[in-house]
């Protein structure tokens, strides 16, 4: 599995978080150690959840619309941005498809995230340095010697009681480190009565005898790294309640009378002029401190330490509750995150064409430092696959948005509406169209086109014109061929341009490639299954096959790189924004055109070109092998 995007971890998080703050609310009237369990398990499991993502498998909670927007250029070009398909943004410019690359949202989100990760992880080593630095500069407390093994002993401590200094730099008790704690108090400490050693040493041992330093530092890595949810900081908040209220509670079985302990605390509070460093924990807590002296003061107050067997079986709650949070993955359109798990291999019925395949995959993501890549060869006039080949993470059967690829199948609809005819020509407004407060753009601005020459440029804006007025048509249109279109698409609006081209409606690489049979045998679509079918006109198949045609024959056509000597080769390139922004590139083929024998689809994730640039030339050598020619120079 891929590690978590920053948004996803932060809504795993929240739900482990959330489950903690209902139980420690349920849990009231529990010991305060239980609850400052429950919230450190808590608060480890969100900070542990990079980790077991990449190690438990995923379920799927079906597709959602992709986020991102699609592309079909190289990175050379300026990038604009883009707007997001399933979710309205106002005053944006929505770089579609073709030939553009977005701003790559997820990317930035992720620099944000991470620079605030930095800079939370310097604030705690700034704090854990200077807390350490108090420790080292302080005086042993001989004094405190006695007090210290005492209250030691009472706690059950093992070994040793922990170092006792004092220090000029704080002004009220305090515990430094998670590994081996020291425990530093003011100056003032030197005039304490044995009376306040006793309960003071008591409260802050029972802080080292419970590994509250751990729990302290857990806490500090979780808010790093969840640093934009406040959930994680309430958590945080609550913890170092609890844990001063679990501390108290130690003091009290120690011996300690309520009322005189509360006497000491408040005392030592009132002297306490500054916070003590966030790495250490202070006995002067200042947060609900009334709360805290009431809580002493509550004769029915349950004080019982939490158990190894109780706090196990919380560490071990939330642990499979963070499990279950990591394994629930929403499969978005257009990622790939996430390949289908448990489905068996797709049968491939041509071993030399499979292996051909794979070793061209193996090429290709050797060259691009891919993610993983797809290769499926169909028979185009049966449908059958003749090779099914995948690296890495891909994954034939994933779904997500096809972008660009899924633009033949707009142009289909509308010739078999009767919309426009083969000769039509639309202005493409120079690139530029606004839907409101947005606007859809092309890479570079294009005047009047034909069908033809739109579909070889992928004009996104032509695109959406063409299909305006279709509306719920394309969606009947996009079902017939085994697509999961919506019930209703409002073709006027961005989100409706949007679906005319290819984003926000989920396809796997096997359901394209299918697809594109429809094209090569003359409107009849041949499903993997050996069911076929009538989905369009053979006059409307031939006219869009010789639009693919065009997209790689053309000059200025996307997939000029898929070109074969001697072979007639009919195509289109797609590219949609993958994870850290890098991208899917796509190419679906038709060999030859004149004649078709292979559908080819070539998909390669995680990389920095484009369809055209990156898997055209990869479906070139894999359909040359096809065609039992020599395989074109890498």
């Amino acid at each position: 599995m891929t590690i978590l995007s920053p948004i996803l971890l932060i809504a795993r998080g929240a739900i482990v978080l959330s489950l903690a703050l209902v139980a420690t609310r349920l849990l009231r009237r529990a010991p305060a150690s239980l609850r400052h369990t429950v919230l450190a398990s808590a608060l480890a499991a969100v900070l542990a959840l990079p980790i077991i993502e990449v190690l438990v498998p995923a379920w799927h909670a079906g597709a959602i619309p992709a986020d991102t927007a699609e592309v079909d250029a190289p990175p050379a070009l300026p990038v604009a941005e883009a707007a997001v398909p399933a979710i309205a943004h106002a005053a944006s410019v929505a770089r579609a498809p073709a030939e553009s690359f977005a701003i790559p949202w997820r990317a930035i989100i992720g620099g944000l995230w991470a620079a605030g990760v930095a800079a939370m992880l310097l604030r705690v080593g700034v704090g854990a340095l200077r807390a350490r630095r108090i420790a080292r500069r302080g005086m042993v407390a001989h004094h405190a010697g006695p007090h210290a093994v005492e209250a030691w002993r009472a706690l059950d401590g093992r070994g040793d009681a922990p170092r006792v200094v004092v220090s000029g730099e704080v002004d009220a008790p305090i515990v430094v480190g998670a590994i081996a704690p020291t425990v530093v108090v003011p100056y003032a400490a030197l005039a304490w009565s044995d009376e306040r050693w006793r309960v003071v040493l008591l409260h802050e041992l029972a802080h080292v005898r419970r590994r509250d330093g751990v729990a302290n530092l857990v806490a500090q890595l979780a808010c790093t790294l969840h640093w934009v949810d406040p959930l994680a900081w309430i958590a945080a908040r609550r913890l170092r309640e609890e844990r001063e209220l679990a501390a108290d509670d130690a003091v009290l079985r120690g011996g300690a009378r309520a009322s005189t302990y509360a006497e000491h605390l408040v005392a030592i509070a009132t002297g306490a002029a500054h916070g003590a460093p966030a790495a250490a924990l202070a006995m002067a807590e200042p947060m609900r401190f009334e709360a805290r002296v009431a809580a002493l003061l509550d004769g029915d107050r349950s004080r019982g330490p939490a158990g190894a067997r109780r706090a196990a079986a919380v560490a071990g709650a939330a642990m499979l509750v963070a499990v279950a949070a990591a394994c629930v993955s929403p499969e978005t359109a257009h990622a790939g995150d996430a390949p289908t798990r448990g489905a068996p291999p797709i049968a491939a019925k041509d071993p030399a064409l499979q292996s051909a395949a794979e070793e061209e995959l193996d090429h290709a993501m050797a060259a691009h430092h891919a993610s993983g890549a797809i290769a499926i060869v169909l028979d185009a006039k049966t449908g059958a696959v003749l090779a099914a080949a995948t690296r890495g993470d891909g994954d034939a059967r994933a779904a997500r948005s096809p972008g660009s690829t899924m633009k033949p199948f707009t142009f289909a609809a509308a010739l078999e509406a009767g919309i426009v005819d083969a000769a039509a020509r639309i202005d493409c407004e120079n690139g530029t169209r606004k839907y409101g407060d947005r606007t859809l753009t092309d890479a570079s601005p294009h005047g009047t086109l034909d069908l033809g020459g739109i579909l070889a440029v992928s004009s996104n804006v032509c695109t959406a014109k063409l299909a305006e007025p279709l509306g719920d048509r394309l969606a009947a249109s996009l079902r017939r061929y085994h697509f999961a279109a919506p019930a209703h698409i409002d073709t006027r609006s961005i989100e409706g341009a949007w679906i005319t081209l290819g984003e926000g409606i989920p396809a796997s690489a096997l359901e394209v490639a299918a697809g594109y049979t429809a094209f090569a045998d003359g409107g009849i679509y041949h499903a993997p299954d050996g069911n076929s079918e009538r989905v369009m006109p053979p006059d409307t198949a031939r006219t869009v096959l010789a639009m693919l045609d065009r997209v790689v024959d053309d000059a200025d056509g996307t997939g000029h790189a898929a070109r074969i000597e001697g072979v007639r080769v009919a195509g289109k390139t797609g590219t949609t924004q993958s994870r850290g922004g890098r991208y899917y590139a796509s190419f679906v083929g038709i060999v030859p055109a004149d004649a078709p024998r292979f559908v080819v689809l070539v998909g390669v994730d995680g990389v920095t070109g484009a369809g055209g640039k990156v898997a055209a030339p990869v479906f070139a050598r894999i359909a040359s092998r096809a065609l039992g020619r020599t395989a074109a120079s890498r």
